[in-house]
């Protein structure tokens, strides 16, 4: 569950210029049943570019159950397309999975 101080659990604290987003195990009743919090960052409604260069230096979490990524989405908010530039699941941190989701024919396609 994506969450933020308004429901009462921050994800996020901010020590000599770096963020950190920290998914913990959710205490009953705080993440509308999900086991585990965390945070979420987006430009959603405030930035967008149609092109450009994009770049993240990030540290990946290793608690089980993690999934970091870095995805690029429409500003309007449709789906598809979605391009996944990075998706890594902690249990195995040498993987990493991009692809490209788009509609062909009336059909969403997704590229490994």
């Amino acid at each position: 569950y994506f969450s933020d101080a308004s429901v009462g659990v921050n994800p996020y604290s901010i020590s000599d210029g770096v963020l950190d987003i920290t998914m913990t195990k959710s205490a009953s009743g705080t993440a509308n049943g999900q086991p585990y919090t965390s945070g979420l960052m987006t430009t959603m409604g405030s930035y967008s570019q149609l092109y450009g260069y994009y770049e993240i230096r990030a540290k990946l979490p290793a608690q089980q159950g993690a999934f970091s990524s870095f995805w690029l989405t429409p500003s309007d908010g449709s789906w598809p397309p979605e391009i996944d530039i990075i998706e890594v699941a902690a249990n195995d941190p040498y993987t990493i999975y991009s692809s490209i989701h788009y509609v062909n024919s009336g059909q969403t396609i997704g590229t490994p």
